[in-house]
C-alpha cells in the first residue's frame, strides 16, 4: 500500500475522528491543558519508591525487615473509604494488615504476586496471569480468523500510565515500573505502573461478618419479648480489601488486572475488559439472506451501529492463570469435597438415601486432577497441607473457586495453540508424587469474563 501510495495510485481521503463514546474522553497523568498551566493549577504527583524499580525478590524467613517504609498517597485522604496507613512497603515487598507478599510486573504476563503469607503462614509462592486470548467472529474472511493471544505481544509491556482520580483513586499508592521491551529501544519506566488502595469491598459499606441477636432468641415481629443472659447482643466487623491494580492498553482493549487482599484471607483475581470494542464494516450483499440461513441476518456477528454502516464485533474473553500454592509447605495434596443428593444415587428399593450429603476424594493422577465444572453437581476444589493430613481429620486447607467457567465456542482444531480454553476448567499440576497421592506444587486456573 505503501508503494501504491508513493506512485499516486492510491489516495487517502481524510477522515473526522468519530467518538463512539461522546463526552467520556479524559486527560491522562502525561497531559495536561494549557489554560491549566498558566493558571498555574496543581499536577498530580505520585510518591514514588525509588527502591521499587530496583529491589529484586528473595525467599524470605518468618523474620520481619529491619525498616518498612509507611506508603504515601498521591492525596491526602479525605474519605473515610481510605486507610493508606494500613499500607506498607519496602522495596517490592508489601504488608497490609495480616498479608505480606512481593510484587512485580513482568513484561509478557503483567501482575503478579510472589511469596503471599497470611497471619505469617505461607500461602502462594507465585500467583498471575498466563495467558489471555480474545477470539472473534465475523462475516468477512479477516474477521472469521482472528484470534489474538495478548502474550505475543507482552501484556506487561503494554501497560499504560495510570490516571488518578480515573483508574485508582486519588488516594492510591502509585509506585513505578521499569520494563526492558527489546533490546534496541531499551527500558521504558512508567511513573504510575501500579497503585495500591485500601478499599472498602463492594457492596460500599458492607460488613466481613456480622449477627444480631434478638432479645430472648425472637424478633418482637414474632412476639419475642423475654429476655435472657446471652441473647440480645450485636457484632460486627467491616470488609475491607487491599486492591493492587495495573491496566494494559493492548491495541483497542483495555484490561483492568486487580489482585484484591481480603482481610478475611481470601485472594482474588479479577480481569475488567474495557476500551473501544472491535467494528467491521457491513457487508451490502449482508442482507440478502439466499439461502435462509441465520448467519445472514442482521445482527448475526453484532449489533449493527444506528450511525454508520459497521457493526460491533461478537467476541469472546479467556483468561488463563496460573497459581502455585505453597499451604505451608511446597507438599501439598489435592482433595475435592462432592455434595451427592438422590439424582446421584437412584432411590434403592432397599434404603432410601438422604436429602443431601458430603463425600471427598484425593486424585490420585494429574490426569484425574482435570477437572470440568458440572454445574448439577457442585464440588467444592481444596489444596491441603500435607503434614497434617495424619495428624488431623481436617487438615490445614485452602478452597479454589472459579467464578468465571466459560469454555471456548470455537473448534478444537482453531484452539490448538491455546487447549487450555476447551471443557478443562481448572487443572492441578505436580513436581512429585508420593505414595501415589498427588502432591501439589503449582496449579493452573482459568478465569474467563
Amino acid at each position: 500500500m505503501l508503494d501504491l501510495h508513493k506512485t499516486g495510485s492510491l489516495h487517502i481521503v481524510p477522515q473526522p475522528f468519530i467518538d463512539l463514546y461522546p463526552q467520556q474522553m479524559r486527560y491522562g497523568p502525561g497531559q495536561t491543558r494549557k489554560d491549566d498551566d498558566e493558571a498555574g493549577l496543581p499536577v498530580n504527583a505520585a510518591i514514588l519508591p525509588t527502591s521499587f524499580l530496583s529491589s529484586g525478590f528473595k525467599r524470605r524467613q518468618q523474620s520481619q525487615p529491619e525498616s518498612v517504609i509507611p506508603a504515601k498517597p498521591v492525596q491526602t485522604p479525605s474519605s473515610p473509604l481510605f486507610g493508606y496507613n494500613r499500607i506498607q512497603i519496602a522495596g517490592r515487598r508489601v504488608r497490609y494488615q495480616s498479608w505480606d507478599f512481593h510484587l512485580t510486573l513482568r513484561k509478557e504476563t503483567g501482575l503478579r504476586v510472589y511469596g503471599v503469607y497470611f497471619a505469617g503462614h505461607s500461602i502462594i509462592s507465585e500467583a498471575g496471569l498466563d495467558e489471555t486470548v480474545t477470539s472473534y467472529w465475523g462475516y468477512s474472511p479477516f474477521m472469521r480468523a482472528m484470534t489474538s493471544l495478548e502474550s505475543m505481544y507482552g501484556v506487561g509491556a503494554m501497560s499504560s500510565e495510570l490516571s488518578p482520580g480515573i483508574d485508582c483513586p486519588k488516594e492510591a499508592v502509585y509506585l513505578p515500573v521499569r520494563l526492558v521491551l527489546s533490546g534496541e529501544s531499551g527500558p521504558k519506566v512508567l511513573k504510575h505502573g501500579i497503585c495500591l488502595f485500601d478499599w472498602l469491598v463492594q457492596p460500599p459499606g458492607g460488613p466481613l461478618r456480622r449477627h444480631f441477636e434478638f432479645p430472648g432468641g425472637r424478633s418482637e415481629a414474632s412476639g419475642g419479648s423475654e429476655t435472657t443472659e446471652h441473647t440480645n447482643f450485636a457484632f460486627g466487623t467491616p470488609s475491607r480489601a487491599l486492591v493492587v491494580r495495573s491496566v494494559a492498553s493492548i491495541f483497542n482493549y483495555d484490561y483492568v488486572f486487580d489482585i484484591v487482599f481480603h482481610a478475611s484471607g481470601v485472594i482474588e483475581f479479577s480481569v475488567t475488559p474495557t476500551g473501544y470494542i472491535h467494528v467491521d464494516t457491513v457487508p451490502p450483499n449482508w442482507f440478502s439472506n439466499p439461502s435462509n440461513q441465520s448467519w445472514y441476518e442482521k445482527s448475526a456477528f453484532g449489533f449493527v451501529s444506528n450511525t454508520m454502516p459497521l457493526y460491533f464485533v461478537a467476541h469472546q474473553h479467556l483468561f488463563h492463570y496460573k497459581l502455585d500454592i505453597d499451604l505451608r509447605s511446597s507438599r501439598n495434596f489435592v482433595k475435592v469435597i462432592n455434595v451427592d443428593g438422590p439424582a446421584n444415587y437412584p432411590v434403592s428399593p432397599v434404603s432410601e438415601p438422604p436429602t443431601l450429603w458430603i463425600s471427598s476424594r484425593i486424585p490420585r493422577s494429574e490426569l484425574e486432577a482435570r477437572f470440568h465444572t458440572q454445574f448439577e453437581y457442585p464440588k467444592q476444589y481444596l489444596v491441603c497441607e500435607t503434614q497434617r493430613e495424619e495428624k488431623q481429620e481436617n487438615p490445614q486447607c485452602v478452597g479454589l473457586i472459579n467464578k468465571g467457567a466459560v469454555i471456548t465456542l470455537a473448534s478444537h482444531e482453531h484452539t490448538r495453540s491455546y487447549a487450555w480454553s476447551r471443557s478443562v476448567r481448572m487443572s492441578f499440576f505436580s513436581y512429585h508424587v508420593v505414595s501415589n497421592v498427588l502432591f501439589i506444587h503449582a496449579l493452573n486456573r482459568r478465569h474467563s469474563k
